[in-house]
């Protein structure tokens, strides 16, 4: 191809380009800016969640939530898992 012809076909596919414009999003960019906004907030929520955890298990005043039921024996763990 020529440079000429290279030039034609550029303008060609500008021309196209410009012509096909897309129709705007059904939401507005309000909605998304809202939604990152509450996922950021979410995450916010998460990292101060995270620091009290590693606080509390670096100094050791992590204690379990319950004792463990489990004190029988091995065999009679299927039935307390609801197992055969």
């Amino acid at each position: 191809m020529t440079t000429n012809e290279y030039e034609e076909l550029k303008n060609e596919i500008l021309n196209n380009l410009k012509k096909e414009r897309r129709a705007p999003l059904p939401f507005s960019s309000v909605t998304v800016s809202v939604v990152f906004g509450l996922l950021a907030l979410i995450s916010l929520v998460q990292v101060v969640q995270s620091a009290s955890l590693y606080s509390k298990l670096k100094s050791g005043d992590l204690k379990p939530a319950a004792a463990s039921p489990a004190s029988g024996p091995v065999s009679s763990l299927p039935s307390q898992v609801g197992g055969c």
